[in-house]
């Protein structure tokens, strides 16, 4: 179910061209209807109602006095405004479009509107490691980008207790830590994660940026955790899950919740003895091996040991981590992966 969106304003050519970049790359998400003077605001809100409304000054007085008819005014300004409104937000006029639709998104989540609610339909991974330092994030984010090379929409979302995001992505100003504090309240958690996400211009994967305190994510529950993996899973089509390398109950859960689990490996000592461990003394791994995929990492030697398959990475030269991704993600992962 579409987000009813209204533009109003006098400003044609603004209107015309935010309409259209809205219609154009968030189909999925919004209905766009504009408008371009009271008169007409005022049949267009007569044949209809309207979630959102997005208007400049000269359509104030006229917008207020509907405000019945929409669920959230939203004031496009060019500077700061006397407030018109308890109940209207505002947010800045010139910005980039991109800006303007997550702000919106993060507004209108607070209306909770469970009835937007749309089908879960991404096929998740986990990437996992027994050991740190085996190359588990770098395969990860390779694995979103030959996805999105693909022409599907990825998500890589890293639940790593230190986030390693900002070495592969561009910063942005709001990171999860934005949702994670609204787990444990009345939102609709698909929208404001919307409102956050991001894409690599590089590569076309979406992803969020860090949490601004790692404890935010350690402090998560089992059921912060799935409820937050559900509603990434929406309008994507693969959704890769960066863990990090212990296994407690709440990685139970997100196995749980994972139709492929790649176990990435490397040659040290430490990788494998651990991963021995793992697969002799811990009653996880047979419930998870029909679905796991070993990933022998710097020359690792790794026994299938029941597991789906084993997919040996080449040995990249390269000290940049991007171009380590790139060329893994464009040298060895097939596309039946």
């Amino acid at each position: 179910m579409k987000i009813r969106l209204l533009i109003a304003t006098d400003d044609a050519p603004y209107a015309d061209q935010l309409s259209e970049v809205v219609s154009e790359k968030y189909t999925d998400t919004f209905e766009v209807t504009t408008c371009y003077s009271p008169a007409e605001l005022g049949s267009r809100c007569s044949a209809g109602s309207f979630d959102v409304a997005l208007f400049t000054a000269d359509m104030a007085e006229s917008m207020v006095k509907l405000r019945g008819r929409i669920k959230l005014l939203v004031v496009l300004e060019e500077e700061q405004l006397p407030e018109i409104a308890p109940d209207v937000k505002s947010i800045r006029k010139y910005q980039r479009i991109s800006s303007i639709t997550g702000q919106v998104l993060e507004l209108y989540s607070a209306f909770g509107d469970p009835g937007r609610a749309s089908a879960s339909s991404a096929r998740v991974t986990a990437v996992w490691s027994p050991a740190g330092g085996s190359g588990k994030t770098t395969f990860a984010v390779a694995l979103a980008a030959k996805a999105s090379s693909m022409g599907k929409r990825a998500l890589y979302l890293d639940l790593e207790a230190f986030s390693s995001v900002d070495v592969y992505f561009e910063w942005a100003d709001k990171g999860l830590s934005t949702v994670l504090e609204s787990l444990d309240k009345d939102v609709n958690l698909e929208l404001l994660l919307q409102s956050i996400r991001r894409e690599d211009s590089g590569s076309g994967v979406y992803y969020y940026c860090r949490p601004d305190n790692y404890d935010d994510l350690n402090i998560l529950t089992v059921e912060d955790l799935t409820r937050l993996l559900d509603a990434c899973r929406v309008g994507m089509d693969e959704v890769i899950v960066d863990l990090s390398s212990f296994c407690d109950e709440r990685v139970r859960a997100i196995f749980d919740r994972s139709d492929r689990i790649v176990a990435v490996l490397d040659a040290t000592r430490a990788s494998e003895v651990k991963w021995r461990q793992f697969t002799t003394q811990n009653d996880l791994y047979a419930v998870i091996r029909g679905r796991l995929t070993l990933a022998a990492n710097r020359g690792a030697r790794a026994d299938a040991g029941g597991a789906g398959r084993v997919l040996s990475l080449p040995t990249v030269q390269s000290a940049d981590p991007i171009a380590v991704y790139k060329t893994l993600s464009a040298s060895c992962l097939d596309n039946d992966f």
